[in-house]
């Protein structure tokens, strides 16, 4: 009980800070994702105010905990396979699919439920309708029929159908927003950092690139 009550509280504040952003931009729009949410139309008429609402939290929550999350797994990922990060810190021009692939190598949303409404074949297997369907994001990512090194994060990889971002009507709103967020990151900190071989007092951690001051102590 209390935790339903903290999620009310939870989407009250959201309420309430959005309702202020949302009168502002109307009154003094810029060129923002707030001004486009707050003078949004559907049909010729205003979004409604929960609807309005729901694209807020998605921002706000959904987008910001899972791309947080795809930053610090993909550098994770690139300190334990510094091969990775010697590539992309050489082509910057590799970002792209270097953020699809933190994406996929983090999988920052672990798991969705799903009820199918008609029985579903799979593999041999038949799931009734009303079942409970967990859809396991990280096992899917990692799938060995159909990544081949499913285990490490390569900047370069392509094709890369991984199911992060969901797919079908429950594709993330957010896709572009993460991506775009994701390479300003790291366009701001390889060039920022240098390789161990280059910088003899870094701190070593699997060989990888650290952050280091030009004298070459860490920073």
């Amino acid at each position: 009980m209390a935790e339903e009550q903290g999620t009310r509280d939870a989407l009250d504040d959201f309420r309430s800070n959005f309702d202020v952003l949302t009168e502002d931009r109307r009154a003094n729009p810029r060129s923002d994702i707030a001004t486009t949410r707050a003078n949004g139309q559907v049909g010729g008429c205003p979004m409604a105010g929960h609807e309005r609402l729901s694209y807020y939290v998605i921002v706000a929550a959904a987008g910001h905990d899972a791309t947080a999350a795809s930053i610090g797994g993909g550098l994770q990922g690139l300190l334990e396979f510094p091969d990775g990060m010697a590539k992309l810190r050489g082509n910057l021009g590799l970002l792209g699919t270097a953020a699809e692939e933190f994406v996929r190598w983090t999988a920052p949303v672990k798991h969705f439920m799903r009820t199918p409404h008609k029985p579903v074949e799979w593999r041999g297997t038949t799931i009734p309708a009303g079942d409970a369907i967990m859809l396991a994001f990280a096992s899917a990512c990692r799938d060995e029929a159909v990544f081949e090194e499913p285990d490490r994060p390569r900047v370069d990889r392509s094709p890369n159908p991984h199911l992060t971002f969901g797919i079908g009507p429950h594709f993330c709103l957010g896709k572009y927003l993460a991506k775009m967020d994701i390479e300003a990151f790291y366009r701001e900190l390889l060039p920022s950092t240098i390789s161990r071989a280059d910088c003899p007092s870094a701190v070593r951690c699997g060989g990888a690139a650290v952050p280091c001051s030009p004298a070459g102590s860490p920073r």
